[in-house]
């Protein structure tokens, strides 16, 4: 029996995927899907590890096999290759977001330029990279008005005479690289900008002198990692202020 016509009930992933294969494979075929316009898509993204993880072939090598390549794919769908899995206060609680990587890091092409695993591969050769969230939802930016000579090392416990009521989250959308806010002067293509702004309302202090950005959302304790430490000049917050401060890492390389 010679079949013609190949109807697929239901849509989604494993539908749209189904669809795209057969028309691939099968060209002199029809390809018909159905779905339901009321079930929207669940997109939790299991398909979209890159391969060579676990076991998985991946999703590049069906992208292979129905004839698309993933540069084209990726940047048409605005997606990214799934590498991990994020398990927030996974050691105790306000402790932070821990990453579980798919498997072994992988060596990519120097060809693809796709730079995909930098942190598999740095936390490889540099194991004192820290693993910490500092852009998620534990993180903050604290300012301090006590006296302090900010150093590599430093955790919260270092933090001098900090104002509490400026411990704030991070800007929505920040971390950035090449930070386009016409605020920040010291932005750049190869520097990443953090930013927390506060309203006239948050917080008064006078005699401040310094900050931190930290991952011990809204109770650090002494051992709280820090991202940055840092001196400025000495300011006031009053009622009438509303306050910007931007944090720039230049990138210079390894």
């Amino acid at each position: 029996m010679i079949i013609d016509n190949i109807t697929i009930v239901g849509g989604g992933s494993a539908g749209w995927m189904t669809a795209t294969t057969l028309l691939s494979e099968f060209p002199d075929k029809k390809i018909t899907l159905v779905e339901s316009p009321n079930i929207s898509n669940i997109g939790v993204g299991e398909s979209t590890v890159a391969g060579n993880q676990s076991g998985f072939t991946g999703i590049r090598n069906w992208l292979d096999l129905v004839g698309i390549h993933h540069f084209d794919f990726m940047s048409q769908t605005d997606a990214i290759f799934k590498l991990s899995i994020a398990f927030e206060n996974w050691y105790r609680k306000d402790s932070g977001t821990f990453h579980y990587p798919f498997g072994l890091p992988r060596f990519l092409p120097k060809s693809e330029r796709f730079e995909l695993n930098h942190w598999h591969l740095k936390k490889i050769f540099y194991p004192e990279t820290p693993t910490s969230d500092f852009d998620g939802s534990s993180g903050r930016m604290e300012l301090r008005t006590g006296t302090a000579t900010p150093a590599k090392a430093d955790t919260y416990q270092q933090v001098t005479t900090p104002v509490t009521a400026s411990r704030k989250a991070i800007d929505s959308n920040y971390p950035k690289t090449n930070d386009g806010d016409s605020d920040n002067t010291g932005a750049g293509t190869d520097i990443v900008t953090w930013l927390t702004s506060w309203t006239t309302s948050d917080f008064n202090a006078t005699s401040i002198i310094g900050g931190c950005i930290h991952v011990g959302a809204a109770s650090p304790a002494n051992g709280t990692k820090l991202l940055t430490h840092f001196t400025i000049t000495s300011f006031d917050k009053t009622a009438s202020d509303t306050l910007k401060i931007f944090v720039n890492h230049t990138f210079n390389g390894v």
